[in-house]
């Protein structure tokens, strides 16, 4: 299998990669038209191998090749509210929840990862968190290659919400470069989009 490492490119400016682990993302079937496969989708899920980093900003899932479902998706720390070890028995799962969404993962060395996590959440002050908004709204493109969905779909449910407008004509003056992202042949899934607005959003109000 290859479980790929971020590259320079994929990094925003400022950003470095502070660890990773092999990790498993779980995706919902209906969220992707996937047809189940008996035990391997118990509760109408699947899990997705690959691996989880941990930048200074963000937490990035990059899948293998080999998945039924594959891509990339960001988690921007400063959105995270809590992270619950969620394992039974030998499974050993956290649950990250943010403000709109919670991400699970299948991971190992929990305590130790989380603290991770949290600490550099925590030594993101309102400076860089300013920061890092204007580089997201510059540098999207780097965000990488999105699990895959309906684009138009995302868009009508995105844009349908006032929150998000607003968010995005108030970003900046000369008009916004997400919405060439939310319009693009290969836009990204719901869950990222939603994480974005969620970092700017928090952003905007402070």
């Amino acid at each position: 299998m290859s479980w790929r490492q971020l590259e320079q490119g994929e990094l925003l400016s400022h950003e470095t990669v502070i660890t990773d682990k092999m990790a498993g993302a779980f995706v919902k079937l209906s969220d992707y038209n996937l047809r189940s496969l008996s035990y391997l989708n118990w509760a109408g899920t699947e899990k997705i191998g690959g691996k989880l980093h941990l930048t200074n900003y963000r937490l990035v899932f990059t899948s293998n090749s080999f998945n039924r479902v594959v891509g990339t998706f960001s988690i921007f720390l400063p959105t995270i509210l809590e992270i619950t070890n969620t394992s039974f028995l030998v499974d050993r799962r956290i649950a990250i929840r943010t403000q709109a969404q919670v991400f699970e993962f299948q991971i190992w060395g929990i305590p130790e990862f989380t603290a991770r996590i949290v600490s550099t959440r925590d030594s993101i002050d309102a400076k860089t968190r300013k920061q890092l908004a204007g580089i997201i709204t510059k540098e999207y493109p780097k965000l990488g290659e999105d699990f895959k969905t309906s684009g138009a779909a995302m868009i009508k449910v995105v844009e349908g919400a006032a929150s998000f407008v607003q968010i995005l004509e108030g970003l900046s003056h000369d008009g916004n470069p997400l919405r060439k992202l939310l319009h693009s042949q290969s836009a990204p899934t719901i869950s990222s989009i939603l994480n974005v607005v969620e970092m700017l959003g928090d952003t905007k109000k402070e």
